[in-house]
């Protein structure tokens, strides 16, 4: 990689940047060392590896987090003096609920979760 765009990117939090990087570093290793076919299979095996996760990357995830997203985006369009949301997430029906409580301040701090 070059060390320009390196320095640039450096902090670049988007894990599809990277994996396109490698791939792209993969593939000059597998030109430059193409007469070992050892060698260029595994490049090849990294290559197809590398795609799997960015396919895993860009897959749903195992819960519907986009619906709720979307529901507290449209609910504050509508009332935008919110100052936070009540979920209650119930992943088994039962006649007596037992829920636990988990307090998300943003405000605070955002990379803490209070429990």
């Amino acid at each position: 990689m070059n060390l320009q765009v390196e320095k640039r990117n450096k902090f670049s939090n988007d894990p599809l940047y990277h994996l396109n990087e490698l791939e792209k570093d993969v593939h000059r290793l597998r030109y430059d060392y193409n007469q070992d076919p050892l060698l260029f299979r595994a490049f090849d095996s990294l290559i197809k590896r590398t795609a799997l996760i960015k396919k895993l990357i860009k897959s749903s995830p195992r819960f519907e987090w986009q619906i709720i997203q979307f529901e507290m985006d449209r609910l504050y369009r509508l009332e935008s003096s919110i100052t936070g949301y009540e979920i209650l997430f119930d992943f088994k029906k039962a006649n007596l609920p037992n829920r636990e409580f988990i307090l998300f301040q943003k405000f605070d701090n955002p990379k803490t979760i209070k429990l």
